[in-house]
């Protein structure tokens, strides 16, 4: 078993990873919460730069972290004991570190080479029986069992989120996957960046993945080139979803044998990660001269797209991101144009908060990263992608995705 699943395992690269605080004590605060305890693995890894490995196998996993309002208060992170070996070769930004359950390695007193020294170290950890024998024990040694606890309820399951409560009566405990949300909402300039390279790696595997399909015989080798580009670059593919010909109208075509031909639109909707941090870029080609009726609803979604970027300005509601993508749609000639989403956050997870619909009360706030898309699917016909990142400015936006976005004719 290969211990990278997905992301950086072992890399020991956290480098420049730095909670948004400040955001999250002001969010806290304002809500009444002296501490977080975050459980899903994206919340763990965020607030504490701990990959862990269990949670990435088995996502309910009991992994936490235990984030304190007050800075004067130390942090702590619970993790299974058959993780001792990442923590002492990851190192990560949590110092406390408490261990539970069961798992056995040996040492008899031979000569420790470097890397066995520091597991060796780690070894000597106090292990608790239970995850949650662990977590009640720092919130008590750092005075918050009468305090008000928001609990990331995400994954940990009812019985566990029931028996915190249980042993810890004095205290409030109350649901925080919402709030936590938005704390990761706004991403640090650390996040940006690794944003940025996640789209910049991902664009250039589609760019050579295109300049590909002339000499390639199939989607599958078309697939291959795209996924080995990224990973060249550094990034890891998660889900290459290329549609051709009689498959570019389904959403979740996956890269087939079949023979590409003259007339063939390709839809490349492409995610992978760099860093742990997620793209999401959609593109579309054509092999052979467009069809005016391609060429029409192509223009027509790409212009829906330009008009929903534009209006990109903190201070902006969401919901008018959607409902300007799909007016425009319709005035370009797609009356029939319809969408459930016209894009989302993205950042450690593919879709974050906000979700671009018509529904959503939330506001773009600066630092925010997006995507914005404009698909359209229709059977018998074609299926075509543009989709695109950027970082809400003040004042406007800045482009992540900047590589070209018209239809591609191979």
């Amino acid at each position: 078993m290969q211990a990278s699943v997905g992301g950086n395992l072992f890399t020991g690269d956290l480098g420049g990873w730095v909670v948004n605080e400040r955001r999250a004590r002001s969010i806290m605060e304002t809500e009444g919460l002296d501490a977080l305890v975050l459980t899903s693995p994206e919340n763990v890894l965020y607030f504490s730069g701990f990959r862990s490995l269990n949670q990435r196998l088995f996502r309910n996993y009991p992994t936490f972290v235990l984030y304190p309002l007050d800075k004067a208060v130390q942090p702590a992170l619970i993790a299974g004991v058959s993780e001792q070996d990442i923590v002492s070769l990851e190192a990560p930004r949590v110092r406390d570190i408490r261990y539970h359950g069961r798992f056995y390695v040996e040492y008899h007193g031979k000569r420790l080479r470097r890397l066995e020294r520091r597991m060796r170290k780690v070894m000597d950890s106090r292990v608790y029986e239970d995850p949650l024998s662990a977590l009640c024990d720092v919130i008590i040694e750092r005075g918050l069992e009468r305090k008000v606890i928001g609990v990331d309820e995400a994954c940990i399951p009812t019985p566990l989120f029931d028996t915190l409560k249980h042993r810890l009566p004095g205290a409030r405990i109350v649901a925080a996957s919402r709030l936590v949300q938005k704390i990761r909402a706004v991403k640090t300039d650390e996040e940006i960046n690794r944003l940025r390279r996640a789209a910049w790696i991902t664009e250039r595997g589609i760019q050579e993945a295109m300049g590909s399909v002339e000499s390639s015989s199939s989607v599958a080798e078309v697939a291959k080139i795209l996924e080995s580009t990224i990973r060249r670059y550094g990034g890891v593919p998660v889900a290459t979803i290329i549609g051709a010909g009689e498959t570019s109208s389904l959403p979740n075509a996956p890269p087939m044998k079949r023979r590409l031909a003259k007339g063939d639109i390709i839809r490349f909707d492409i995610v992978a990660t760099y860093k742990d941090y997620y793209s999401d870029l959609g593109r579309t080609a054509i092999i052979g001269r467009p069809t005016n009726e391609v060429a029409r609803t192509y223009k027509a979604l790409r212009r829906a797209l330009e008009k929903e970027i534009a209006i990109v300005s903190a201070g902006v509601r969401v919901s008018r991101l959607f409902e300007v993508a799909v007016e425009e749609a319709r005035a370009q000639g797609l009356t029939h144009y319809r969408r459930h989403h016209c894009g989302h956050g993205i950042g450690l997870e593919v879709y974050e908060p906000p979700i671009i619909t018509s529904e959503s009360d939330m506001v773009l706030e600066e630092g925010m990263v997006i995507n914005v898309e404009t698909p359209y699917y229709e059977l018998g016909f074609g299926g075509f992608i543009v989709e695109e990142t950027l970082v809400v400015r003040e004042d406007g936006f800045e482009m992540l995705s900047k590589g070209p976005s018209e239809l591609a004719i191979l």
